[in-house]
């Protein structure tokens, strides 16, 4: 998903989830209304998340390329995943 494509969908019909971890956040703030689970903690929580499977699930990092291995896990647990391109450095 691109930076206009997020821009233009309607926040409702997604979750936006911010796989960076904690101290990045102070660094580069998050997309408004982004959940935070870091990438270092999803293999612990994978089991226990209760995120809504009716919604597209977007996930952000910094320049877009971590998110690539958390979706290949969130598609195996049946969710519909994106990942938006280039990540928080394209804003």
């Amino acid at each position: 998903m691109t930076k206009d494509q997020l821009n233009e969908i309607d926040k409702n019909m997604v979750l936006l989830v911010d796989i960076r971890e904690p101290e990045e956040l102070c660094v580069t703030p998050t997309v408004p209304g982004a959940i935070n689970i870091p990438m270092s903690k999803l293999g612990e929580v994978i089991g226990t998340l209760t995120l809504p499977q009716d919604k597209k699930i977007v996930t952000i990092c910094r320049s877009g390329g971590r998110c690539f291995m958390v979706n290949q896990v969130l598609k195996a647990h049946g969710y519909d995943v994106d990942y938006l391109e280039g990540g928080v450095i394209s804003l």
